[in-house]
């Protein structure tokens, strides 16, 4: 005889395979890393512009609840010692990201920027790469730094309000 806790088990197993099987159906599966070397590119070129000496643009998408959102993460990897003023890099980044994601980050961009070269299997945290301090940036622009003044996340609306409608 089987216990109602492992029929209760065995259905919401079935329930979760089964709503894996209709999102990837649907398409709503997550790009995978070639799909994402544009964002790569796009914000390596946007923030080279403003001056900076870009060493690496590390970028993934996530889906925060169910898989039919995307949010996207930049981690941009620069040299500090030019000294080039942080909030047009940032403005130019978080533009670039968004008009060249192949998935619309319809859950928003949130954006790291980072001083060297990345720890490798790290490119993401900040504890185990040397942060650049975003507060002035973030101030200059208007947006909000969290994370121990390392990271800005911006939501789809404010993108697309400061930066036009996607193409």
């Amino acid at each position: 005889m089987t216990s109602p806790g492992a029929a209760a088990v065995r259905r919401l197993a079935f329930g979760a395979a089964a709503l894996t099987l209709v999102a990837v159906a649907a398409g709503c599966a997550a790009p995978g890393p070639a799909d994402l070397s544009a964002v790569s590119d796009a914000v390596t070129d946007a923030v080279e512009q403003t001056g900076f000496d870009v060493r690496t643009v590390a970028v993934r998408t996530q889906s925060p609840g169910l898989p039919t959102a995307t949010s996207l993460t930049v981690a941009v990897y620069v040299e500090t010692g030019d000294a080039a003023p942080l909030a047009p890099a940032v403005d130019a980044a978080l533009d670039a990201a968004w008009h060249s994601s192949p998935p619309e980050p319809d859950a928003g961009v949130t954006l790291f920027f980072f001083e060297g070269e990345p720890v490798e299997g790290s490119e993401f945290e900040w504890r185990d790469n040397t942060v650049v301090d975003l507060t002035d940036a973030g101030l200059e622009l208007d947006l909000l730094v969290s994370g121990r003044s390392g990271r800005i996340s911006v939501d789809a609306g404010t993108l697309a309000e400061r930066y036009g409608p996607r193409s």
